[in-house]
């Protein structure tokens, strides 16, 4: 209230701050008015109509700095300021900070596009929750040479042979899903395929208790078909479990007895794992074990 009542007797801002012993910029704070300068009687650079171009210039293109509108207004406008000045019509207008752009979506044609240009797919500890049809056709759009799934969920169908077949440039296959999963659509066609096409993807990794409808009979043509094109890079094949077959033990001496190659098998109480190595092409996979089909009876005391 007493500096009010010493501005309504006449007294000024530096005044005030003396006798209340504080600063100029506390007694216009404390009232309320901005402490603006003087005016130098300056002529201003830039007329309202340039100032109008100014603003909207920056609106239509909020990614213009003030040297690129400084360009602007010289060339269409004629208008030669300085960038501080663009600056200060700017601030101004309050258009001093970064502002969201409203842009229309990306095309269509423009998304795919993109998607073209896509090598590697991972996913991980997530749910994939789409359909075959929708899963086909995002990987269409892409030129998928590395596939990764690591610890999902998914439906089985999702990993077919009509989903693996059309992969022309795969190299690397990852499945592993979270629980144990039985890859029902995938079988012997898509191995077939890839050894007719002649080009073997060099890393296949089904693990974690997935099985396919694969039998042994296409791993062996697989092999057969990839020391046959003379390739030196190294293959590592984990087909899982296998349960296309039910004649275990013909299956196993197919590879046993094929020259050249070295065999290995180590059973558990699950299943029957088979190692086969030949040059640089290491391939395992499991069998399931052929457990008596003899009933069991205890004797209850």
């Amino acid at each position: 209230m007493a500096i009010i009542r010493g501005l309504q007797m006449g007294l000024d801002m530096p005044t005030l701050a003396k006798q209340f012993k504080t600063s100029k910029s506390v007694i216009c704070e404390t009232l309320n008015t901005p402490n603006l300068s003087k005016a130098t009687g300056r002529l201003l650079k830039t007329l309202s109509g340039d100032d109008r171009i100014i603003v909207t210039m920056s609106k239509k293109n909020p990614r213009l700095t003030s040297k690129d509108i400084n360009s602007e207004l010289k060339d269409q406008y004629g208008v030669q300021v300085s960038k501080d000045t663009v600056k200060r019509r700017l601030r101004h207008a309050l258009l001093f900070r970064r502002r969201p752009v409203n842009k229309p979506m990306i095309p269509e044609k423009n998304r795919s596009a993109r998607l073209k240009h896509v090598t590697t797919l991972a996913l991980s500890l997530c749910h994939i929750r789409i359909s075959a049809n929708q899963w086909i056709e995002l990987l269409s759009r892409m030129t998928v040479k590395h596939l990764y799934v690591d610890f999902c969920t998914f439906d089985p169908s999702l990993f077919s042979d009509k989903v693996m077949m059309p992969l022309e440039h795969l190299e690397t296959l990852q499945i592993q899903p979270r629980f144990p999963c039985f890859l029902n659509d995938t079988s012997d066609q898509t191995l077939i395929y890839w050894a007719t096409r002649g080009t073997v993807p060099p890393t296949v990794l089904l693990r974690n208790g997935c099985a396919s409808r694969i039998t042994p009979d296409g791993i062996r043509m697989l092999i057969t078909s990839a020391l046959a094109s003379q390739s030196s890079a190294k293959l590592d094949w984990d087909f899982g479990l296998l349960l296309g077959t039910t004649q275990f033990d013909a299956a196993l001496l197919t590879f046993i007895l094929y020259p050249g190659w070295q065999v290995k098998v180590s059973d558990d109480f699950r299943s029957r794992k088979i190692q086969v190595q030949k040059e640089s092409t290491v391939t395992q996979f499991s069998l399931p074990v052929p457990f008596p089909m003899g009933s069991l009876s205890v004797p209850l005391n």
